[in-house]
């Protein structure tokens, strides 16, 4: 991955971002929005860390993933996806449902987190919990 793109991924991050629950080891989830991350809790802000996240509305980001995995399939409703850009433009506001099947093949490709969309929420998932602090 060239560095512009790492430095385009890296200024998507809002900090600072909230999760309603404490911070468990393995995956955490955070979200843009306060109001959501309320839905699961007392929501608390903090500072994302993370330096390579998969972002699930680039299309290269899409296209790799494709290349491991294939067509991607909207668990939702079933709808499968044969190009990045297709993916894109269906799903662009609700890309998590689809995203999450593949943490593990996205993670396996150096992605330390993934930055998905849930009704037009942007929300982040962190593969590590020291790539968080407080805010």
């Amino acid at each position: 991955m060239k560095i512009t793109e790492i430095c385009e991924n890296v200024s998507k991050i809002k900090n600072p971002v909230f999760r309603g629950g404490k911070i468990s080891d393995g995956l955490s989830f955070y979200s843009s929005d306060k109001n959501f991350a309320a839905d699961y809790g007392d929501p608390m802000a903090y500072k994302l860390l993370i330096n390579n996240p998969f972002d699930s509305t680039n299309v290269r980001h899409i296209e790799m993933l494709m290349e491991r995995v294939g067509n991607l399939i909207d668990p939702y409703d079933g709808t499968e996806y044969e190009t990045a850009e297709e993916f894109i433009e269906k799903l662009q506001n609700d890309t998590w449902e689809s995203i999450e099947e593949y943490v593990s093949e996205i993670q396996g490709m150096g992605f330390d987190s993934i930055i998905i969309t849930e009704g037009g929420i942007v929300n982040y998932i962190v593969f590590d919990k020291s790539d968080v602090i407080p805010h």
